[in-house]
């Protein structure tokens, strides 16, 4: 009863410890998955330190992993290994993506017949071997790893429980042990962000089990992108669409897209840690000319021709959480020729445009330049 008490007083204390965070946005792929078991069991678990944004996916071709901080792989039971390694090969740059944009891939497995094979077959990770560990006391290393906070030493895995070799790659943190010193639980960070490989899968549980798996969720998040000290110009070659991530150097938050005869502007911006004000222009460039017109984007997606400083008003303000959004469709036949730039202006919320120095005050701006026809 003393352990049981003790167990639930530290899930009370790491509660409140998240409570201010950001609330993550979850992505359950559940195409092969026993939704009433495994999955039920997932859900609650993960949800045991607080609640997400939950979506779920339900095809493996339908993959959109915009806005997405965790995609969660639960045990696909259903599933044959060769139909796993098909999606595993069709999702290989989608996931390679979000990896290198700070996201976190979350994998449960127990069948020693699959051993993660949808990741496997992405080429992003390598195992090997698979063991049932059923009704054994397994041990918690990495004592100071996010993974492990909250846990104890030792627990008991619950049916289902299997464990890997230890030559998995790329190199990782052991966070769980079998009795043979078999990994359990791993986490092996790939760019910038996480695969967690979790050998429970949830078909039953314990409270140690749950805080694996709500630790791998709310535990490796980003913090989010840092709020510009300084002057910051970010200027990049043209994207079909905007890639997100927490670094602003890497970032390509604004699109300029040309196919199937229209323009197509689109945004997306990742969690800020502090909230912030968001400015978006089209600069145009006739054909011949060297004299830029700028027009900027109002938060009713009008467009206003820029004069001054005082004239503009920001598309978003105290923006935190992170967005995609489609913002302008416009047919090419309608468009002059010339050179068109996006841009798209981010400072600290609440800073007064008027005294906005583009030498000396805090912001980041991105630009990007397509020509037409």
């Amino acid at each position: 009863m003393q352990r049981i008490f003790i167990l639930t007083s530290i899930l009370c204390l790491i509660t409140t410890s998240i409570a201010s965070a950001r609330v993550p946005n979850v992505l359950c792929y559940v195409e092969y998955t026993y939704i009433e078991d495994e999955y039920a069991h997932s859900l609650a678990a993960m949800q045991s330190l607080g609640a997400m944004n939950i979506t779920t996916l339900s095809h493996f071709q339908n993959l959109d992993l915009s806005n997405i901080d965790i995609f969660f792989i639960p045990d696909q039971d259903r599933a044959d290994t060769n139909t796993l390694q098909t999606i595993g090969t069709t999702w290989s740059t989608a996931l390679t993506d979000f990896l290198n944009a700070g996201g976190v891939i979350v994998s449960t497995n127990v069948a020693p017949t699959q051993n993660f094979p949808i990741l496997n077959a992405t080429g992003l990770i390598h195992t090997t071997g698979c063991y049932w560990t059923n009704n054994s006391i397994l041990y918690t290393t990495s004592a100071s790893h996010p993974l492990s906070e909250g846990l104890f030493d030792t627990y008991m895995g619950a049916n289902v429980t299997s464990s890997i070799d230890n030559d998995f790659s790329p190199n990782g943190t052991v966070i769980v042990k079998d009795p043979y010193e078999r990994p359990i639980v791993v986490d092996i960070p790939i760019g910038n962000g996480h695969i967690v490989l979790i050998g429970h899968d949830y078909y039953a549980s314990s409270p140690n089990q749950d805080l694996i798996l709500a630790n791998a969720v709310w535990r490796l998040l980003p913090e989010g992108m840092a709020l510009p000290t300084a002057p910051t110009k970010i200027q990049y070659e043209p994207v079909l669409s905007p890639i997100m991530h927490y670094d602003p150097w890497w970032a390509r938050p604004l699109s300029l897209d040309k196919t199937g005869g229209v323009i197509k502007v689109m945004i997306s911006l990742p969690f800020f840690v502090e909230p912030v004000d968001i400015y978006v222009a089209i600069g145009f460039v006739a054909s011949g000319s060297e004299d830029e017109y700028i027009y900027v984007l109002d938060s009713n997606r009008e467009l206003h021709q820029f004069i001054d400083m005082s004239s503009i008003t920001p598309w978003r303000v105290n923006q935190q959480e992170a967005l995609r959004d489609t913002l302008l469709i416009i047919p090419l036949a309608l468009l002059p020729s010339g050179n068109y730039t996006g841009y798209l202006l981010v400072v600290p919320a609440n800073t007064d445009p008027h005294t906005l120095d583009l030498d000396t005050s805090p912001y980041y701006l991105w630009f990007s330049t397509t020509s037409i026809p």
